[in-house]
C-alpha cells in the first residue's frame, strides 16, 4: 500500500515530468535516455527527472530587462498554478548581489500582482534568520573575518526546517530581526500561501535545491551597489551610523570580495537573470550635498586685478593649493555622461586624497551637483582597481576667495590629459560655487563679468575633456 506522502511525491515528480516532456529545449534528453519502466516509489523517475530539469533550467536562463521580467515570472507561475495540487505552493527563489535594490522591484511587484488576483502569496527574507549580534562576536573569536554578508551569518538549518514546513503546507513561525539587535524567536506568524517567495542571497546555493520552483537573481554592477550602499548606510542611517569612508572600505574590501567568493558561483543555477543597473537620477535622490556652479574662463587678466575686485566685495582669500584630479568609470555595468566619479589628490593637509560621486544636471543658467565625497588612503586606491578603469586627469591650480558661504576659485594653469596624449587648456577660469539661489547667482555674476568679458559655461572640466577629444 502507499503511503500518502510518497504519493504525494510521486504526483509531484510526474507533474514536474509533465513540465519537462512540454518543454522542446530538452526532449531531447529523453531520447537519449532508456527508461524503461518507474518502479512505484518513483525513485528513478525522481533521479532522473531532477537530473534532467537541473541541465533544462542550466540551458533556459535568461538575461531580461527590469522592465520585462515581470511578465516572465507572470506567465511561468502561472502555469505552474493551473498544474500544481493545491497543498503543494509554487516556491520563487530571488536572489542578488549585496545591495541589489530586489525587494521594491521584484517582489513587491509580484506580491500586488497576485494580490489582484486573489491568490494567497507570501514574502520571506533569509534576513529574519540571522544569528544576531551576540553570535556573530563570539564567532569573530574564532574566525579569521566572518560578517553578515557571509552564509555562515544566518541559521540556514532552521531556515530550511520552517521553509520545508511551509512547502508542507503548515503554518510557521519565523523570528524577528532588526539588523541592531538579537532576534526574537518565534515573533512572526507566516500562513501556508499558493506562491511564497523566498528572498535572500544564499538562496541558489544547492541547499535549497529540492524547494525551489522559479529562481531569479537581480544582476547590478558593482559600481551602483557601492554608490546605494553609501547613501543608504552612512551617516546616521538607522543600519549602521558609519561614515561614507567606512562603508566604502566595507563593500570594495569585504563586500565585493565575498560576493565574488559566495554569490557569483551559484548565478548559473538561475533560470532568469534580472538586469537591474540603477538609474542615477533616482538614486542620486538620496544625496543630499547639492552644490551649484558656474564657471568663466578668463585671459590675460592679472591677478592682482582679480584680488582688488573681489576684496572690495568682501572676499577673502584662502591658501593656494595643487589639485590632481583622476577620473574614474566602470569596468562593468551602466555609467551615464552625468555622473563623474574621482580621486583628488590636493597639497591641502586636512585633504591629502578626496574620493568624490558627483551626479550632474544643468539648466540654463547653472550646473548643479549632488556630491557624495570622504577622504581616502592611498591603499584605498588599490581596492578600486579591480571594478573601475582610469580614463582621465586634471591638473590645475586653485586658488579660493571666500566670503559666507559663497567661494569664488581661480584655476590657473589647467591641464587635462587621458594618459595617452595631453591638451593644455592656455586659458583660466573662475568659477562661482555654493550659492542658494538665482538672485545670489546674479549679483556674484556681475562681479566676476567686471572682470572677464567671455561667455559663461555651466559645464564641468570633465565635459569639457570629453567634448574636446569627441571633435
Amino acid at each position: 500500500m502507499i503511503k500518502w506522502k510518497e504519493y504525494n511525491r510521486i504526483i509531484e515528480t510526474l507533474l514536474d515530468a509533465w513540465i519537462i516532456l512540454n518543454n522542446p529545449e530538452i526532449s531531447h534528453l529523453l531520447k537519449t535516455k532508456k527508461l524503461v519502466s518507474t518502479n512505484i516509489n518513483g525513485v528513478l523517475a525522481q533521479q532522473f527527472i531532477s537530473n534532467s530539469f537541473k541541465k533544462w533550467r542550466q540551458i533556459d536562463a535568461q538575461r531580461l530587462e527590469l522592465e520585462e521580467w515581470l511578465d516572465w515570472i507572470k506567465s511561468k507561475t502561472d502555469l505552474l498554478l493551473k498544474i500544481k495540487l493545491e497543498w503543494r505552493p509554487i516556491i520563487i527563489i530571488v536572489s542578488w548581489w549585496s545591495s541589489s535594490w530586489k525587494t521594491s522591484k521584484v517582489s513587491e511587484e509580484l506580491l500586488a500582482y497576485y494580490k489582484t488576483l486573489w491568490v494567497s502569496i507570501v514574502k520571506i527574507s533569509a534576513d529574519s534568520f540571522f544569528h544576531g549580534p551576540t553570535f556573530m562576536t563570539w564567532e569573530k573569536t574564532k574566525w579569521v573575518y566572518i560578517n553578515y554578508d557571509m552564509p555562515e551569518a544566518v541559521n540556514m538549518e532552521l531556515c530550511k526546517q520552517k521553509l520545508q514546513q511551509l512547502k508542507d503546507w503548515k503554518t510557521i513561525t519565523i523570528p524577528s530581526y532588526d539588523f541592531q539587535n538579537d532576534p526574537i524567536a518565534d515573533a512572526v506568524k507566516i500562513n501556508p500561501a499558493q506562491i511564497v517567495i523566498i528572498e535572500w542571497m544564499f538562496t541558489l546555493k544547492d541547499w535549497f535545491y529540492d524547494l525551489w520552483d522559479i529562481r531569479a537573481f537581480v544582476d547590478v554592477s558593482t559600481h551602483w551597489r557601492l554608490i546605494r550602499r553609501i547613501t543608504r548606510d552612512s551617516g546616521k542611517n538607522w543600519r549602521t551610523g558609519k561614515t561614507p569612508e567606512q562603508v566604502f572600505r566595507d563593500v570594495m574590501s569585504e563586500v565585493e570580495p565575498g560576493d565574488d567568493t559566495y554569490v557569483k558561483p551559484q548565478i548559473n543555477n538561475a533560470d532568469i537573470i534580472i538586469s537591474n543597473d540603477r538609474n542615477a537620477l533616482i538614486e542620486s535622490v538620496r544625496i543630499d550635498k547639492i552644490e551649484k556652479q558656474l564657471k568663466y574662463q578668463y585671459n590675460n587678466i592679472p591677478f592682482l586685478e582679480i584680488f582688488k575686485v573681489l576684496n572690495s566685495h568682501w572676499f577673502t582669500i584662502q591658501k593656494p593649493t595643487t589639485h590632481i584630479d583622476t577620473f574614474w568609470e566602470p569596468i562593468k555595468g551602466f555609467w551615464t555622461e552625468w555622473e563623474i566619479f574621482r580621486i583628488r589628490e590636493s597639497s591641502e593637509e586636512e585633504s591629502k586624497l578626496q574620493l568624490t560621486y558627483k551626479f550632474s544636471s544643468k539648466n540654463s543658467q547653472s550646473r548643479t551637483e549632488r556630491i557624495i565625497n570622504f577622504p581616502i588612503v592611498e591603499d584605498d586606491i588599490n581596492l578600486i582597481k579591480p571594478y573601475y578603469k582610469e580614463v582621465w586627469r586634471i591638473e590645475k591650480i586653485r586658488i579660493k576667495f571666500k566670503k559666507w558661504s559663497i567661494i569664488i576659485a581661480i584655476d590657473t594653469d589647467v591641464t587635462l590629459n587621458d594618459w595617452l596624449w595631453m591638451v593644455s587648456y592656455w586659458w583660466n577660469f573662475i568659477e562661482i560655487q555654493w550659492y542658494k539661489n538665482e538672485k545670489e547667482l546674479d549679483i556674484y555674476k556681475k562681479i566676476i563679468e567686471l572682470l572677464t568679458k567671455e561667455p559663461w559655461t555651466n559645464e564641468s572640466y570633465f565635459d569639457m575633456l570629453k567634448e574636446f577629444k569627441n571633435i
